[in-house]
């Protein structure tokens, strides 16, 4: 029997220096999703690192699902894999995806792609090395040597990346990188199982975390390895969503949208980037663009249950954080600007913002309340002038 496979990726990064596995004060919308895949509570609700399954009335699973906010235990078999040459970054995340999948993945598997900020990143670029080289072949290794199976993974990474850079310079950068790791990237599977297809690609707010690390100095870090290929989502991917911040300002968190396509749902929400991604206490407004993710995915058969952890009461009047207006977002080396969707009607506002415009008066964190977690009981209107 066919299952479905959920890989969560979180990106809670919201400030530059922050490493991935800094939190928020509350749970992101990748999180609150995560929780709901099982009928059964997390055992850990707190770890970096949870999996889950769900099973029918005679034992057999029907839905699997894992969860990692940033790279998981940063003392863990990927990271001495690694080292200090990636640090927390892309590939490595990746490679905590693509072992996931390889070891739960069956022919014939609805496989749903989850994350948020750089999460959101990861998994796209997962998307990109499932589609291309399929998965490992459990039998062909020991899937429970999980440093054996992060290395043959890295070489998988290696191999997709070698095939589709579209930016030598970066490659080059990747080769300098893995030079005093001899044969850890170079050695891909033996064999592989070819997945024809991914169910859907649920993200919030896509973010290039090279940009996050370029504004921070972490030159050494190298976290992001390469960009994305392209933003044009394969036609293998039957739906990809994306829920897009309309009013967030800071450039380090410009959107990597994708190119309009019959496969591809954009929607634009109000608030800054964890506005829409979820991360803070007051979650009027990411509530709804979760609210709009699970109807999205549930439509392509995710099973959702209630969960005691997730809530959602959307509502399109509520606190609006402005994380810009706060040190070190003010310094002169940061940049704003208002973000620009001219000429992508394929990007539907959500009817969060038309609620959210007529409203008689909605809260706005304007800078002076002290934190942008707590924003004081500012209220005003709403007139964005950047719709599409």
């Amino acid at each position: 029997m066919a299952k479905n496979i959920v890989f969560c990726a979180d990106g809670t990064c919201n400030g530059p220096g922050e490493t991935d596995d800094t939190l928020l004060p509350s749970d992101t919308n990748v999180y609150k999703l995560y929780v709901r895949l099982c009928s059964r509570a997390p055992a850990d609700p707190g770890s970096n690192e949870q999996e889950a399954s769900e099973t029918d009335a005679a034992g057999t699973v029907v839905q699997s699902s894992r969860y990692i906010n940033g790279v998981g235990d940063s003392g863990g078999p990927v990271e001495r894999l690694f080292g200090s040459a990636v640090g927390a970054g892309l590939a490595a995340r990746i490679v905590r995806g693509y072992t996931y999948l390889s070891r739960v993945y069956d022919p014939g598997d609805a496989i749903f792609l989850v994350g948020f900020s750089r999460g959101a990143y990861t998994v796209r670029a997962l998307a990109g090395l499932v589609l291309f080289s399929g998965l490992m072949d459990r039998s062909s290794y020991d899937s429970g040597d999980k440093s054996a199976a992060y290395a043959l993974a890295a070489g998988a990474w290696y191999r997709y990346q070698q095939t589709v850079a579209v930016n030598g310079g970066w490659l080059g950068t990747f080769d300098k990188i893995i030079a005093g790791l001899p044969g850890i990237f170079t050695t891909p599977p033996g064999r592989y199982i070819p997945v024809d297809s991914i169910r859907a690609i649920g993200v919030w707010d896509t973010v290039s975390s090279y940009l996050l690390d370029a504004a921070a100095g972490n030159d050494g870090d190298k976290s992001d390895l390469l960009p994305l290929a392209n933003t044009r989502l394969s036609l293998r991917v039957q739906r990809g969503f994306q829920a897009v911040s309309l009013d967030e300002r800071r450039n380090v968190f410009t959107p990597v949208l994708w190119d309009a396509a019959a496969n591809v749902v954009q929607g634009l929400f109000p608030g800054g980037h964890c506005d829409v991604g979820g991360g803070y206490s007051e979650s009027g407004l990411s509530d709804g663009a979760l609210v709009w993710m699970l109807d999205k995915l549930s439509s392509q058969g995710l099973m959702l249950y209630p969960s005691a952890l997730s809530h959602p009461a959307p509502d399109p009047a509520g606190p609006a954080h402005q994380q810009w207006l706060y040190s070190p977002w003010t310094r002169p080396v940061f940049t704003c600007s208002t973000r620009s969707f001219a000429g992508r009607t394929d990007i539907l506002p959500d009817s969060s913002i038309a609620a959210r415009e007529h409203a008689s008066a909605v809260v706005f964190d304007t800078g002076t309340s002290g934190t942008p977690q707590r924003p004081g009981p500012i209220t005003g209107i709403y007139r964005p002038a950047n719709l599409p």
